[in-house]
């Protein structure tokens, strides 16, 4: 969430915290008023004071309060909860977005953006006093105090619109807005500094700095480092591209580049910083030095982070003739190596050396998608639109083109594979070898808009709302995640590229919201099965994976061996106590096909395409571990002190002595 650098707030206790703001005329209002705040309440009843003007006993000029878990107004001769909403619901231990809007006799109550009420009082909103504004409390009253966190604290003199309260919501003001009589976005103050009646700033113009008070003085302070949801300020919220460099990311704009460590973004354009053009086009790309790349319009850029300036190249064609004009960083070939689409020329660029290592003049679709493969003796160039796919392959002098009626959206060459997402939401594989369409799987209703790869054997595939890995193998979608805005809930729309950082974090781009990230990694222990049988617990000894498919082979002493997708559920049992597969210990892969299991009292090899048993005969009563090393050999323990070499060929079975356990030492 876009609030103030360096990204903190106020933690009051409940009990004696507060900040008191004298009075000044500029805080008297009458008619007209919006209120808002950022809050996390830690409680959310009975009554719980956000904010308030004046005395309970005035009837107050106005006030903001939670009432039995519901967002309340009070002011003037409305001394009772008249201006208590009935549908404004506030959450206990999550941040959320607050504003009163008042004009005349009409309240207006906004949650997260939306108009959630409205409520008509007795009398006109207002009352004239010369008390204090009291945040976090009630004058004189205890038992009201506001527990949790407050941020983003702001008083207008008008009544704010609907678009102003969402367009401001997630922005840091400068403080010179017209009507703004009060701003407290603590962010001048110092977390590590003693904060005892401590000045806090208002950074509106009329000066209205308030006190805070009474913080334990245990604690070494009231302004703590705040965790909002996770949402990255840009300078304009239609991005492009993102990447991550040295604990930074960076953020592509029509309104120049972005770069921000999470608390503070710094923008660069071409009005303050050297940078030919603000609209950034196509990727990034990182360099063996750690030098970023990216494009504008009108130039290639190279920034060098260590003292925070730019180069800029402006190439030549292959006739010689520099161009100024249409740049796009297309993508990443290898290191210290990248495409670039400049006006009707493909280039590779070295960027150690910083020169054109080859021309390429391609003819492309108009309004294409693009993508390249690049090899010595063999191209690939592919581009896209609403209604056709064009390929063209060179290799050596040979220059094939192929026009396909395939409606694309976004294209990822895979080596021999040209993947496509169309506009209705199909995955279409196409074979460069066969040179025809080989596969295709409804993904989404709505469009593919980007698809990458993740690793050797999972996509990325983005579609408005939705991020789906999809495992070429199997062909499957092995996980898909459906973004929302964590304040609005509303669905997120996704126009750029995701990126994975190294850290398994997921950045994706909205249009107008900004930049979301998401971690991957799991958060905690989460139970993925519950396996029981006979009203026993599973006792699960090992799993397998699955060679062919995202599924998973389970082993337990209760019930033998059983067969689980991804989630957890039960595909298959193959076991229980009745059968010689009762009280599986070990198992391990000995072929692509072939699972080999030992119990208590045999060795079994299970076939996994006909799903049968086939029994193994050996001359031992008690087995225990078995083992399949990288050479093929197949190694098992039988409780009567042997290691055994088990000899597995069609339907011969034997076996060798390898060493006693523990060895004869009398000899």
């Amino acid at each position: 969430m876009p609030l103030s650098a360096p990204n903190q707030s106020v933690d009051l206790d409940g009990i004696d915290d507060f900040i008191k703001v004298n009075h000044h005329n500029s805080l008297n209002i009458y008619q007209k008023i919006t209120i808002e705040a950022w809050i996390k309440p830690d409680s959310v009843g009975p009554e719980k004071t956000i904010l308030i003007k004046g005395t309970s006993g005035q009837c107050v000029n106005y006030g903001m309060f939670i009432k039995d878990n519901m967002l309340a107004f009070v002011s003037g001769g409305d001394c009772g909860w008249k201006g208590a909403s009935k549908k404004t619901i506030i959450q206990k231990g999550k941040w959320q977005h607050v504003a009163i809007v008042g004009t005349g006799k009409k309240l207006y109550f906004y949650l997260n953006g939306t108009l959630k009420d409205i409520i008509e009082l007795y009398n006109t909103i207002g009352s004239v006093n010369s008390e204090a504004l009291w945040i976090g409390k009630s004058s004189g009253i205890l038992h009201n105090a506001f527990a949790g966190q407050l941020d983003e604290v702001r008083i207008w003199n008008f009544a704010k619109s609907k678009d102003q309260i969402k367009n401001q919501m997630y922005k840091e003001l400068k403080g010179d807005e017209n009507g703004l009589v009060l701003y407290l976005a603590f962010a001048e103050e110092n977390p590590g500094l003693n904060n005892y009646s401590k000045l806090i700033i208002d950074k509106s113009k009329n000066k209205n700095d308030g006190l805070l008070y009474n913080y334990e003085k245990i604690k070494t302070t009231n302004l703590v480092k705040t965790i909002k949801p996770s949402i990255i300020n840009t300078s304009q919220n239609y991005n492009e591209a993102i990447v991550k460099l040295n604990n930074h990311l960076f953020i592509s704009t029509l309104e120049g580049l972005n770069i921000t460590d999470g608390i503070f973004t710094k923008v660069y354009k071409q009005s303050t910083h050297n940078i030919k053009g603000n609209i950034l086009q196509g990727s990034f790309h990182i360099d063996s030095d750690g030098f970023l790349w990216f494009t504008t319009h009108y130039a290639l850029h190279r920034y060098m982070p260590s003292i925070d300036n730019f180069e800029i190249f402006q190439l030549p064609n292959s006739k010689g003739d520099t161009i100024d004009i249409d740049y796009s960083l297309i993508k990443t070939l290898e290191k210290d190596r990248i495409l670039i689409k400049m006006q009707d020329e493909l280039i590779v660029f070295d960027t150690k050396y910083k020169k054109i290592i080859k021309y390429f003049n391609i003819t492309f679709l108009k309004s294409s998608k693009i993508d390249a493969l690049i090899h010595d003796t063999y191209q690939v160039f592919v581009s896209g639109n609403v209604k056709e796919l064009k390929i063209t392959t060179k290799s050596n002098s040979a220059l094939k083109n192929k026009i396909v009626n395939l409606n694309t959206e976004s294209i990822f060459i895979d080596d021999r594979i040209i993947w496509v997402g169309t506009t209705n939401g199909f995955l279409v594989c196409f074979d460069l070898y066969l040179y025809k369409e080989i596969f295709r799987k409804k993904i989404d209703k709505s469009r593919i808009m980007n698809i990458q790869p993740i690793n050797k054997n999972d996509l990325l595939i983005t579609s408005k709302n939705q991020v789906y890995i999809y495992n070429k193998k199997s062909k499957t979608i092995i996980q898909d995640f459906l973004f929302k805005h964590p304040i609005t809930q509303q669905n997120l729309n996704h126009l750029i590229k995701p990126y994975i950082d190294n850290d398994s974090i997921l950045w994706i781009g909205d249009d107008g919201l900004g930049v979301f990230k998401f971690d991957l990694k799991p958060k905690k222990f989460q139970h993925w099965n519950n396996l029981t049988f006979d009203s026993r617990k599973c006792q699960t000894t090992q799993i397998l994976e699955s060679r062919d498919n995202n599924q998973y082979y389970v082993c337990s002493r209760s019930h033998g061996l059983s067969k689980l997708d991804s989630k957890g559920n039960v595909l298959k049992e193959f076991g229980n106590n009745h059968n010689s597969t009762a009280g599986i210990k070990f198992s391990t892969w000995i072929n692509d096909t072939s699972i080999l299991i030992s119990n208590y009292y045999s060795f079994q090899q299970f076939d996994t395409k006909l799903e049968i048993f086939k029994p193994i005969s050996l001359p031992f009563k008690t087995y225990g571990q078995v083992n399949h090393d990288v050479n093929n050999n197949t190694y098992g323990s039988v409780y009567e002190n042997f290691l055994i070499k088990i000899n597995i060929e069609s339907n011969y079975q034997s076996f060798d002595t390898i060493a006693m356990c523990p060895p004869n030492i009398n000899n």
